[in-house]
This record gives structure tokens, sequence and C-alpha cells, in this order.
């Protein structure tokens, strides 16, 4: 009869453990497999990623047949990690009396630069990020000349020291190899395996571009 009683409480001990120190649990990826390409996931989840969308289809190099047929992993900004950027912008300009620009207006070259820093060669989940030093990536299109780094590292849970789930910081560093020259941002969800690659979904507080947004886009 002790283990009937034992039970419940293992069960609550376990679920308090598995929550995060700060007071909120992680984001939790319900959707671990999907059963189509990259460009079918970003296609398909337009509440997250109709921004992204846009932009893919709108520049004219290649980009959705590498995201259907090459082997990729996709470091996905949400839409309003690009809708921060836009509107930075175009506060901007406003205050100078000039046009707003938007994803159908803005210079494809530059959109394709950008866009370029979230889409590396390969399937690459956390388990092969784990080198202490992070993870090279060379870019899809650009390879070396704008390589982005990447670092794996677990959140503490409750009574547990990096305990809970990973995320990665996805890391643009400027070809420097000082970190105070680094732009960095977060990932709230990882490794879903599609069928040609990876996608880890980026926190909805990045903003699109990794600083360098405004110095292209603006014209």
């Amino acid at each position: 009869m002790k283990y009937l009683v034992l039970y419940p409480i293992l069960i609550a001990v376990f679920a308090f453990s598995c929550k995060k120190a700060d007071g909120y649990y992680d984001f939790v990826n319900t959707e671990n497999v999907y059963d189509g390409t990259a460009y079918d996931y970003i296609v398909a989840h337009p509440e997250s990623f109709d921004s992204l969308a846009k932009i893919i289809d709108k520049v004219p190099y290649d980009l959705i047949d590498s995201l259907t047929n090459d082997t990729v992993t996709v470091f996905a900004p949400t839409n309003a990690s690009i809708a921060m950027a836009f509107d930075g912008l175009n506060e901007m300009r406003n205050t100078s009396g000039l046009p707003p620009i938007y994803i159908q207006t803005a210079d494809v070259d530059a959109l394709f630069f950008l866009i370029s820093k979230y889409f590396v060669s390969g399937a690459n989940r956390t388990t092969e990020m784990v080198n202490i030093d992070g993870m090279n990536y060379p870019t899809l299109f650009f390879k070396e000349e704008n390589m982005m780094l990447s670092k794996v590292q677990r959140r503490n849970a409750s009574g547990f020291v990096q305990g809970g789930t990973s995320i990665i910081s996805y890391i643009d560093t400027k070809k420097s190899d000082f970190s105070k020259d680094w732009v960095s941002t977060d990932t709230k969800s990882v490794n879903i395996s599609v069928k040609n690659g990876i996608i880890h979904i980026l926190s909805d507080t990045h903003v699109f571009g990794f600083a360098e947004f405004n110095s292209k886009i603006n014209n």
C-alpha cells in the first residue's frame, strides 16, 4: 500500500523538477518530426513563418530548391523577429520623412544576403554541437564568407544544474575572434526533423538580420 502512496508523490516531484528555476516552463516542441521538406514546414506554419516564407519566395536564387532538395539546417526567424526589424527601420525612416520599406519593396540582393544567415548545410542537431567552443557553420550560399557559430547549453531546472532543455546560441561572429563583436540569439525550439534536414526555431526577441538589417535594407 505504501507504494501506491509514493507513486503520485514521485510524479509530483518529477513534474516540479522539470520546472525552470526562474518560474516558467520551456517552450514545448510538440512536433519533433514533420512529414515534409524544410520549405514545406515553413509554408505550413504561417502563424510563425509567413514573413520568412514571403522572403524565401521573393529572392530568385534557388532558395526554394535548396530548402526542398538539399540537406539543410534552418535557424528559423519568426514573424515577430522580422516585424521588429522592419518596424525599427520604418520608424527611423519616418522621422526622416522617408517612405516605409516592406518585404515586397525591399532590395532583393540585400534580403538574400540577410536571409542566407539562417540556412547552413547538413542536418545539424544539438548533439552535433557539443564542442565546448561551439561549431562553426558556413552559410548555405555565402559559405565561408558568412560563417555562423552555434553553441549548445542546457538550462537549469529546479533542483538540477543544467538539467533542463537544450538551447542553441546562434551567433554571427562578424568574422571576429572577439566575442564583443558578435551578435547572437537563442532558440526557443530545437531538433525538428524534416525530410531534408533539421529546423531550429529562434526566439521571438531576435531582431532579424543580426544588426545588419538597417545598413543593408535602408536605401
